[in-house]
């Protein structure tokens, strides 16, 4: 028996972007490739006996877990997709969605605080999440009329998508039908998710607080094909767009690739096109910090506060340091400078 349900809880946030999407799956399994296409199909009910068929098979593969527990939340049985979401989770900690949905199931039994702490773990984990939300309206768009953005549930109640417009500076939804008997609960998820928001970036999009410090811009890792961005950049200087910011974007996808000395000379361009562009100091900043040499980061991000004060004493940088194999050729050995 199929259960189609509306799943956009927070449309226009980040949120909605992940839970209305199956996960990617490239586990091979018989029983869980099955449990995939009856997922896809809108069958939740075959795909969770497929997905526990995955289980018996291999107990240790957390995306069997996720996956059943996402077929759980999809049918609104929110306490066995919570069990499968702390499994998928005592696995693979670091699962973003994982996060996400079990949030989302706690939003939906009312365990407000708890939801919180779990999207605020993802937003942790994944600060692109800050930036989707943010573009998307954010906290300026009504937590209603992000809750009822959403298109037909295939339940018979028929609803228009909606679309975010400003009128007279505020952000609200056009196009908005009724809510449905499930309007209520997305309203606490969009709730909760702001909160979390909230908490992660108090002073709006850019920072976001860990243990560790504060992500800001030019401190996480290049996101996309780094290959396809320098060859794409390459063709933009040499046609005259040789600005501060084609340098930035170049220096942080060789910095990707572990090409050290040609990311610090882009991004010694970069800061002598734009020397008061805070970012592009955090950005050489995060391939020191790669390097593993701190006293070339801090005097890194003495330059980023030197030129914008709001710029955190404690950067946290969401890289992996390199390995023995990426070499730097004015490294001298242990950070002495």
């Amino acid at each position: 028996m199929k259960h189609p349900i509306s799943l956009s809880l927070v449309a226009g946030l980040a949120l909605n972007c992940v839970l209305t999407q199956p996960a990617r799956a490239d586990y091979q399994n018989p029983a869980f490739d099955r449990g995939t296409a009856r997922m896809r199909a809108g069958d939740f009910d075959g795909a969770v006996n497929s997905f526990g068929e995955a289980i018996g098979m291999n107990s240790t593969e957390p995306k069997g877990y996720l996956m059943r527990g996402e077929c759980f939340y999809k049918l609104q049985n929110y306490k066995l997709a919570i069990q499968d979401m702390d499994k998928t989770l005592q696995l693979a900690p670091d699962n973003v969605r994982a996060y996400l949905v079990r949030g989302s199931c706690k939003a939906n039994l009312g365990q407000d605080d708890d939801a919180v702490a779990d999207y605020l773990a993802a937003i942790k984990l994944q600060p692109g999440l800050g930036k989707r939300y943010f573009e998307n309206g954010g906290p300026n768009v009504s937590a209603a009329a992000q809750a009822n953005n959403t298109a037909s549930d295939g339940s018979g109640k028929k609803r228009r998508r909606g679309r975010v417009v400003n009128q007279n500076g505020k952000a609200t939804i056009e196009a908005v039908d009724q809510t449905d008997s499930h309007a209520d609960l997305r309203l606490h998820a969009v709730e909760d998710y702001k909160k979390a928001m909230a908490i992660a970036y108090p002073s709006g999009f850019g920072q976001v607080k860990t243990s560790e410090g504060t992500a800001v811009p030019g401190s996480g890792e290049f996101e996309g094909d780094a290959h396809k961005a320098i060859a794409d950049l390459n063709e933009l200087i040499r046609n005259g767009n040789a600005t501060g910011a084609n340098y930035y974007k170049r220096a942080k996808a060789l910095q990707k690739l572990g090409r050290v000395d040609d990311a610090l000379k882009d991004y010694e361009r970069a800061i002598s096109l734009d020397p008061q562009k805070s970012q592009y100091y955090i950005g050489r900043a995060s391939l020191f910090f790669q390097l593993k040499k701190p006293l070339m980061v801090e005097a890194e991000i003495a330059r980023a506060r030197a030129v914008d004060p709001d710029v955190p004493a404690k950067v946290h940088f969401d890289l992996p340091r390199y390995d023995e194999s990426v070499k730097w050729s004015a490294d001298d050995g242990p950070d002495n400078h």
